[in-house]
């Protein structure tokens, strides 16, 4: 009897004193546990990022510039803004069209005014109704006006261009109304060399306009 009390009362005493080591045991696989799971919301978190990033990378300006500027309404398609198309068509149709009317009237007048200088008296004068500086002073108008018009369809081609790759650029960014105002805590577990664990929060916070 004495024997089995003495027995009872070391194993009590041996339990009591096993008490704070798997105390210590259990709050160190918690914390190693959380600060595991920190760190994989934290790697996951910065993978998903990477996809987004990728996701966003994905539609580039740089290839919508290259589309425009080897076929003008190419980047727009490309950026899925068909409706501009036909207007840029338009507009440069349009210029392309007085370019050449007044390429075409440039080279007539051009040609009558050499014809009146030539002193051939076997040339056919097209124009007896102007002096000689009239229609030089047409040639000269239809000449500015050509160049002129060439300038603007070049600027036209070039605001292509820079359109494509804006719109691009701004392909991904949300116009929405839905404003809104996003806020997460973040708890984090560190392992330090003399505390053995360091909690630190924060919160974070993310704007959606």
């Amino acid at each position: 009897m004495k024997a089995l009390l003495r027995y009872t009362s070391t194993l009590i005493i041996c339990c009591m004193l096993a008490m704070p080591a798997l105390k210590a045991q259990t709050q160190y696989l918690r914390a190693d546990f959380a600060q595991s799971s920190a760190a994989y919301d934290h790697s996951q978190l910065q993978k998903n990022f990477q996809q987004d990033s990728v996701k966003v990378r994905e539609h580039s300006p740089k290839k919508a510039a290259l589309f425009s500027a080897i076929v003008p309404g190419l980047g727009q398609a490309y950026n899925r803004k068909y409706w501009k198309i036909p207007i840029l068509y338009a507009g440069m149709g349009t210029v392309a069209y007085f370019i050449r009317e007044n390429h075409l009237q440039y080279q007539e007048y051009r040609t009558a005014y050499i014809h009146r200088v030539d002193d051939d008296t076997n040339t056919v004068d097209l124009f007896p109704q102007f002096t000689d500086n009239g229609l030089r002073e047409l040639k000269n108008e239809y000449w500015r006006r050509r160049d002129f018009q060439i300038l603007l369809l070049t600027g036209i081609y070039i605001i292509n261009i820079l359109d494509a790759a804006v719109d691009a650029h701004l392909y991904t960014f949300d116009i929405s109304d839905d404003l809104s105002l996003n806020v997460m805590p973040d708890v984090r577990i560190n392992r330090t060399a003399f505390t053995g664990f360091e909690e630190s929060y924060r919160l974070r916070f993310s704007f959606k306009f």
